[in-house]
């Protein structure tokens, strides 16, 4: 049997030499790491200082750039740039003005549909009248492109007289179709984005008797409700250039002499005397055109007033 070698142990002094040779292999100098990682070298300390800056130092700064890369002062002026842009992109291209208006319609053939010049962000409401003034309902309301707008009755459908109109898109131009009760014949509407101008209200007047038509105690079907236009202008509240107003006795009265025919705008029912023509608005309010009175007499919740005209 070959007698076995024992080999002597390793002395003190060369297990440190192997430990420093390891620690030498595994753990590169601190520049030449960086420069394999891709980061920068380790900075000089400050001249004179002779203080080293530590890595877990120069660690904490990067990360600080990483996650927040903008001082608070840029962050502010970040924030309301965002702001102002946010704003700019909500307003629409160019401003635009309100309007509430009268709308008569007569649902003949070749009758050119009116045109509702809405706006997105804004609704658009109507109200439908007969010619009487009295409120006539909607049936159902359909719009062209469903997508470009929304239109919806304001209630249950064969009750409520009014339509609510809200625009979909910035640029469109489509169409409304609305049935009323008891009338054959749709009313048709333009709608259109884009001008100077938007309805945020229209009141509607078919000129036909409706279901809810009213009947007058003066003038009967011989005197019935006529469409002028300026008629419709004094029933908007806006009177025709060369009217002259006149002075009334009393407060829901309001009158106007124009080429030589007075206008009597109110929520009562002239008795006398008899008009020549009359329109009236879903509001309740009538304008009547009747020949110079200095008196009229008027029906006012069932009650029999006198009202003085004078210039």
């Amino acid at each position: 049997m070959t007698a076995m070698q024992i080999r002597p142990f390793p002395t003190v002094t060369t297990m440190r030499i192997r430990t420093l040779l390891l620690a030498a292999l595994l753990l590169p100098p601190v520049a030449a790491s960086a420069q394999q990682s891709g980061l920068d070298a380790l900075p000089l300390p400050p001249a004179g200082t002779g203080k080293p800056v530590s890595v877990s130092d120069e660690a904490l700064e990067q990360a600080l750039q990483a996650v927040r890369p903008m001082t608070p002062e840029q962050i502010r002026k970040f924030r309301t740039i965002m702001e102002e842009q946010r704003k700019a992109q909500s307003l629409p291209i160019s401003p635009s003005t309100p309007i509430n208006r009268s709308i008569d319609v007569a649902l003949k053939p070749g009758e050119i549909s009116p045109v509702l010049r809405v706006q997105a962000g804004k609704a658009t409401s109507l109200t439908f009248s007969d010619i009487t003034g009295r409120p006539w309902p909607v049936l159902a309301v359909t719009v062209g492109n469903n997508l470009a707008a929304k239109a919806e009755s304001a209630g249950k459908p064969g009750d409520t007289n009014i339509v609510v109109v809200s625009p979909l898109q910035q640029q469109f131009e489509s169409n409304m179709i609305v049935t009323l009760v008891n009338n054959p014949v749709p009313v048709a509407f333009t709608l259109r984005t884009g001008d100077a101008q938007v309805d945020y209200r229209a009141d509607v007047r078919v000129k036909l008797r409706g279901p809810n038509a009213a009947v007058d105690a003066v003038g009967g079907a011989a005197l019935a409700p006529t469409s002028d236009v300026a008629l419709i202008a004094f029933l908007d509240g806006t009177p025709p250039r060369g009217a002259e107003r006149m002075r009334t006795t009393s407060g829901d009265v309001e009158a106007w002499w124009m080429e030589g025919l007075l206008y009597v705008r109110t929520p009562n029912q002239l008795l006398s005397p008899i008009y020549k023509a009359k329109s009236s608005h879903v509001s309740g309010v009538n304008v009547y055109q009747i020949v110079d009175a200095p008196v009229l007499i008027v029906s006012r919740d069932g009650q029999m007033a006198t009202v003085r005209i004078s210039r």
